[in-house]
């Protein structure tokens, strides 16, 4: 499993993974979960409330 912050590559198997959502979604270690609520936290107070911007999301872009 990849870590769910969009800026890590690693690996969130490790000892020091962090849950995140009820999901069950991992992040690798506490600074990426911390940054993974501030992308997380951006995206419900600016992407979703952005036409443009949802739907180049939508997109994958």
């Amino acid at each position: 499993m990849r870590c769910v912050n969009e800026n890590c590559d690693r690996d969130s198997d490790c000892l020091g993974a962090v849950l995140v959502n009820a999901d069950g979604d991992f992040a690798c270690c506490k600074t990426c979960a911390e940054e993974y609520r501030k992308q997380r936290d951006h995206f419900f107070a600016v992407t979703v409330h952005d036409e443009e911007l949802t739907a180049a999301y939508l997109r994958g872009e």
